[in-house]
């Protein structure tokens, strides 16, 4: 598979960072050159970049925006990391 576009790698970087869905509309802000076609296609690159490398996250479309989210196939695992987290340590 062909590496990603530069407006990918933006919208890849603006997702993992993101803690709820992002719009389209808020995507293209990121760069002005870009419209709501370019971000579409971005987005489906992206999705396929995951899909075929075998990425255990993918991007969702949710709540009006799309979001970097764990495979439901790794969901048992991410909720016991997190639960680890919160554990308090005895001193």
């Amino acid at each position: 598979m062909s590496s990603l576009s530069p407006l990918s790698q933006l919208l890849e970087a603006a997702l993992f960072a993101a803690n709820r869905p992002v719009t389209v509309d808020e995507l293209e802000e990121l760069d002005p050159d870009a419209g709501g076609a370019d971000v579409r296609t971005a987005l489906d690159q992206l999705r396929e970049h995951y899909d075929f490398d075998g990425h255990a996250v993918e991007i969702v479309e949710l709540a009006g925006g799309y979001q970097i989210l764990t495979r439901p196939a790794f969901a048992a695992a991410v909720e016991r990391a997190q639960a680890m987290q919160r554990q308090p340590r005895l001193s």
